[in-house]
Parts: C-alpha cells; sequence; structure tokens
C-alpha cells in the first residue's frame, strides 16, 4: 500500500497559520497590559518570540512566493487562492499585508535608530494591520465552517 503525502500546498498553508497564530500571540503580549497574561506578563519572552517567529515568517513566506511562481511557471497557479500572489481570492491581500507587516516590522526592530516619526508610524501601522489580520482570520474561520457539516463531523441519526 502507497503511503499517501501531506500535498505541499495544505503544508504551506497550515504552517503559515501557525506562525501567524504565534507573530498575533506574543504581539498581543507586546502591545501593553492588557493582553500581557498571554504570556505571563513575561514582555521579554514575548518580544524575543515575536521577532524569532517573524523572521521565520518571513522566510516562509519567502518559501510561499517560490512555490507559486514555480506552480505559476508549470502552469498550475490557479489552484491556490490562499498563496501570497495570483490572481484569485486572498492572493493581492495576502501579499499586500505581508509586505506591509515586514516593513513595518523592519522599522520597529531597529526602532533606536529609525527617526522616532518613523518608529511610531511603524507602530501604528503594526498595530492596525494585526487586528485587521486577526479580524480577517476570523472571517476565514467562519467562512470554512462548512468543513463541520461533512459526514465525519455529524452524527448519523437512525431511524
Amino acid at each position: 500500500m502507497r503511503k499517501k503525502t501531506l500535498p505541499f500546498d495544505l503544508l504551506l498553508h497550515w504552517i503559515s497559520a501557525t506562525l501567524v497564530f504565534l507573530l498575533l500571540l506574543s504581539g498581543m503580549a507586546i502591545v501593553g497590559a492588557k493582553f500581557s497574561w498571554i504570556l505571563g506578563s513575561h514582555f521579554a519572552l514575548a518580544d524575543i518570540t515575536h521577532r524569532v517567529v517573524g523572521v521565520f515568517w518571513v522566510l516562509w513566506m519567502l518559501v510561499a512566493v517560490i512555490h507559486k511562481i514555480h506552480q505559476i511557471v508549470k502552469g498550475a497557479g490557479a489552484r491556490n487562492s490562499w498563496l501570497p500572489i495570483g490572481k484569485r481570492g486572498f492572493a493581492g491581500f495576502n501579499l499586500l499585508f505581508s509586505l506591509l507587516m515586514i516593513f513595518s516590522g523592519f522599522l520597529l526592530w531597529f526602532m533606536p535608530v529609525v527617526p522616532f516619526i518613523y518608529a511610531v508610524l511603524g507602530f501604528a501601522m503594526h498595530e492596525f494591520f494585526a487586528f485587521l489580520i486577526l479580524i480577517v482570520i476570523v472571517w476565514h474561520i467562519v467562512q470554512k465552517r462548512h468543513i463541520y457539516r461533512l459526514p465525519l463531523f455529524t452524527k448519523r441519526r437512525s431511524k
């Protein structure tokens, strides 16, 4: 019997989702006292977690973009609308928000060197888009709730 492998596209999606989830949690813990309980009010842990996961996320987005370009060249590009580039679904949203988050995160990473006004704008942009991404993720989950209607998740009623 041949072992069924997990499609790389599905792996890309769930690793991206996991990284974004970790970034949202650590980022919310950094924002202030209101959410500091998320990582036990340990600001340094939240900061280092956010930076390390952020680097992995940027690298992973690079992998996703390279994979999508490879699919487009191969002629199989229309299948996955969630990837960061392409014509369908979340593609433009993902690419735009990924670039804005990378740019604003880069400004914040080097905050002592960056002029104060740019750091403030970078922080405002990073926080605004982070909360917007959180809203979009909730919307995405609600839109995908149909998976729970599959026979695996529903009880069959006997007559």
